[in-house]
């Protein structure tokens, strides 16, 4: 596989209820902290724990015997957000809980959780070994916001096309989901116009998780998608795209300013499945690619985050000149970092290029620290490496 500057490939070959609380919907358990599970039929809510000292997080609520966590329940907060912050419940998962993705296969691949927001520096760790320790003046400040905890899976991006809104016929209106900088949907942006062109395609690139080869699993991450329909689904999920921000603050553990999500020293047993080309069998249809979660919950980020480094790269909201002659991805300099940046979104009408983050089954131990930027052709559509999550407003309580 022909490697980018960056050391990976990324084009191919050819309900819970009305709002989610403070944290997230059916949250794997060990983030329900400072929470209570729902109202389910026999069972009570168990005593939410409180912030310990420093800002640790207290013993979670559980349900009570015979509970479950019933419609409308509230997920708990992992410890850093306003209790009674919500935001509502994805689109995508109206009615039920969509399970299928954790160690177990029966999380729901819907849950998103609050992050606090507050100020740190881009693309900056003191234990870096991969120079990003050299320049701490590319500060951030974040206001709260929900980020998924999973990437989007098939059954999710199922629910999109099904609903008809991922075409073009139905594209959004001209301004639509403006953020910051970012002015919001534009009519020129491309869109298929019907939903067969994603069938075609994905069986076309042995690696697009959507083909036959990976034998119909609904659970695994959808990839091979451009910046616009990943825009599109997290608009019609209630949502967008998370700003590079956004997205380097939940990856770095915030002021923590970690190396890699889940800490400093490297990636333990199961963290990463890191291919760059491998024949191996790992590496190989169906088992390169996980259901978001699949991997050691060791390697989860700060907030309980999944997959920040492992499985796939993701888009993020921001441009990015794209000038890799290869049609790859190219790194963007730290020095073309926004400053100040207050909530900001990176936008210049100017640029070619989406900026996405993370790494996955095509990187390797270069690309694996969370301070590595990269900028793609936004209208790839055999990007078999990138997939996506999405961020949502998070609402203060009343």
């Amino acid at each position: 596989m022909r490697r980018s500057s960056l050391g990976w490939a990324l084009a191919g070959a050819a309900l819970c209820g009305l709002l989610v609380t403070s944290g997230g919907c059916l949250l794997p358990d060990f983030e329900k902290v400072d929470g209570s599970a729902g109202s389910g039929s026999g069972g009570s809510a168990g005593q939410g724990g409180s912030a310990g000292a420093g800002g640790s997080a207290g013993a979670g609520g559980s349900a009570g015997v015979g509970g479950s966590a019933g419609t409308a329940g509230s997920a708990g907060n992992p410890g850093d957000c306003a209790p009674g912050t919500t935001t509502r419940t994805p689109t995508s998962c109206a009615g039920a809980p969509v399970l299928g993705c954790g160690k177990d296969g029966m999380d729901d691949c819907c849950s998103t959780t609050c992050v606090p927001g507050g100020m740190f520096r881009r693309s900056y760790s003191p234990q870096s070994q991969q120079g990003f320790a050299a320049d701490p003046s590319y500060v951030a400040t974040l206001s709260p916001v929900y980020i998924d905890v999973y990437e989007v899976t098939h059954a999710r991006f199922k629910a999109f096309l099904d609903s008809g809104q991922a075409i073009a016929p139905n594209a959004p209106g001209t301004g639509a989901g403006a953020f910051a900088d970012y002015p919001g949907w534009q009519s020129a942006w491309p869109l298929p116009n019907d939903v067969s062109e994603f069938a075609t395609r994905w069986e076309g690139v042995i690696f697009c998780t959507g083909g036959s080869a990976w034998q119909g699993n609904m659970a695994l991450p959808v990839n091979c998608v451009t910046w616009y329909e990943a825009q599109r689904f997290c608009m019609w999920d209630g949502g967008r795209l998370p700003t590079e921000a956004e997205w380097d603050f939940t990856a770095t553990g915030g002021a923590e300013q970690r190396r890699l999500p889940w800490g400093n020293d490297g990636a333990g047993n199961d963290f990463v499945l890191l291919c760059d080309g491998s024949s191996a069998d790992p590496c190989l249809v169906p088992n390169a690619i996980r259901p978001p979660g699949g991997f050691n919950d060791a390697a989860r980020g700060r907030w309980g985050h999944a997959d920040l480094a492992s499985n796939l790269v993701e888009w993020t909201l921001d441009s990015a000149l794209f000038d890799d002659p290869n049609g790859f991805g190219n790194t963007i300099a730290l020095s073309q970092y926004q400053l100040p940046c207050n909530d900001c979104v990176h936008w210049d009408d100017q640029d070619n290029g989406h900026n996405v983050r993370g790494d996955g089954m095509i990187g390797n131990a270069s690309t694996l620290e969370v301070g590595h930027r990269s900028a793609i052709n936004p209208s790839a559509t055999d990007a078999y490496g990138l997939g996506f999550r999405c961020a949502r407003p998070a609402q203060a309580p009343n």
